[in-house]
C-alpha cells in the first residue's frame, strides 16, 4: 500500500454531501424562474436575465455563479452567463423532460424529505405528514402537479426503455398490458421496436384518457389502446403479458400482492407477469435502488426489494419467479408465471 495516499477527510466529505440539498434547491430555483429559457437565444448578464425572469439582479447573479461552479451554467470572464449541456435540459422544449423532474424534486420531494426523520422513527409516509394526504391523492387533487409528475417519470425512467426491450424477447407475446402505464410513452417505444404484439395501456380513467391521445397520434395507433380502471380491483383479462414497470415498488407488500394476484387471475394460462424494477444487491454494494428505496419510504410508502423479497412476494400472489434478467440500465426484469 502506498504511504503517500491521502485519505478523504471524513468531516469535509460530510459537509460536501450535506450541501447537496442546497444544490437541489438552487437548480430548482433557476428552473422555476425560467433561466434556461431566457438564455436560449444566447448569453446574458445577470442584470439582463433578472429583467427577463423577474428576479433581483444581485441575488440572481449569486445563484448562477454558484451553479456555474457545478457546470449547470457557464460563467464567462465578461460576466455573462450561458447554457451548458446540463442547463439545456432545463429548457421547456428539451425532449428529455428533466425540467419536470427538477420541479418535482425541489417541491414535493424536498418537502417530504424534511419529514424523513419522522418516517424512519415511525415507518409512516413522510409525504403524508408534509402535505396532509397520501401522494397519489395529492396528484389527483392537483392535476397540474400530476402533469409534472408524469413528465418527471418519463424523464427519469425513459432511458430504461431501450435496455429493457433489448434484454427480453417481447415478440413472443400477442398482447402486452402495460399496467399503470401512465401516458403510454413506454408502450409506444416497445411497439415501435417489436413487431407483432398488440399493446394496452391500463391506468386510472383520467390517465388513460391522456394516454389514448398520445397513442392515437403515434405510428403504433393501430396496435395500441388505452383502458381505464383500478389495478387494485382488476386488470384487463386474457393477455399473455402483464408489464409493471416501477409500479410494485410504490406499494407495501400487501397491496403489491393484490396487484400481482389480479394480474395472475387475468392472464392467459401460459402468460407472464414482468415486474421491471431495480433489484437491491446485498450488503454495502452501491446501487441506485438503495437511493430510490428511501424515496419510496418517504413519498408513496413502498419499497425497493431484494431477489429474495421478490420471491416471497410472487409466491404470496400465486406466482413463481422464472428468472431475473439484468439489463444495461439499473433495472432488472423479474419474470413470473403461475405457480
Amino acid at each position: 500500500m502506498r504511504d503517500d495516499v491521502t485519505e478523504p477527510n471524513p468531516q469535509q466529505c460530510l459537509v460536501e454531501m450535506t450541501g447537496g440539498a442546497l444544490v437541489t434547491h438552487a437548480i430548482f430555483t433557476a428552473t422555476e424562474l425560467g433561466v434556461a429559457d431566457a438564455l436560449a437565444d444566447g448569453p446574458k448578464t445577470a442584470d439582463e436575465l433578472a429583467a427577463a425572469v423577474d428576479a433581483q439582479p444581485d441575488a440572481l447573479f449569486r445563484l448562477l455563479r454558484m451553479l456555474a461552479g457545478f457546470g449547470v451554467f457557464a460563467h464567462a470572464d465578461d460576466g455573462q452567463f450561458a447554457l451548458t449541456p446540463m442547463s439545456e435540459c432545463l429548457r421547456r422544449d428539451h425532449p428529455s423532460g428533466l425540467r419536470d423532474y427538477v420541479r418535482m424534486s425541489g417541491h414535493e420531494l424536498a418537502r417530504a424529505w424534511v419529514e424523513l426523520p419522522h418516517a424512519v422513527r415511525t415507518g409512516d409516509r413522510a409525504f403524508d405528514r408534509a402535505f396532509g394526504k397520501p401522494f397519489f391523492d395529492y396528484l389527483r387533487d392537483h392535476p397540474d402537479r400530476a402533469r409534472v409528475f408524469d413528465g418527471a417519470m418519463t424523464a427519469v425512467h425513459g432511458s430504461e426503455s431501450v435496455p429493457m426491450i433489448e434484454a427480453y424477447d417481447f415478440s413472443r407475446f400477442e398482447t402486452i398490458v402495460d399496467v399503470g402505464g401512465g401516458n403510454g410513452s413506454m408502450l409506444v417505444e416497445l411497439l415501435r421496436r417489436v413487431d407483432g404484439p398488440r399493446g394496452v395501456v391500463f391506468d386510472l380513467d383520467d390517465v388513460a384518457e391522456h394516454a389514448a391521445t398520445l397513442l392515437e397520434g403515434s405510428d403504433c395507433a393501430a396496435r395500441a389502446t388505452a383502458v381505464g380502471g383500478d389495478f387494485f380491483t382488476r386488470v384487463p383479462a386474457g393477455a399473455d403479458c402483464y408489464l409493471l414497470r416501477h409500479i410494485v415498488h410504490d406499494w407495501d407488500d400487501d397491496r403489491s400482492v393484490t396487484i400481482l394476484a389480479n394480474c395472475r387471475e387475468a392472464m392467459a394460462d401460459d402468460g407472464r407477469v414482468l415486474v421491471v424494477e431495480g433489484v437491491v444487491p446485498p450488503g454495502g454494494t452501491p446501487h441506485p435502488s438503495k437511493i430510490l428505496d428511501l424515496i419510496m419510504l418517504t413519498v408513496p410508502g413502498g419499497r425497493e426489494r431484494t431477489a429474495e423479497e421478490y420471491d416471497a412476494l410472487f409466491a404470496r400472489a400465486g406466482l413463481r419467479i422464472e428468472r431475473i434478467i439484468p439489463t444495461a440500465s439499473p433495472i432488472s426484469i423479474v419474470e413470473g408465471a403461475r405457480a
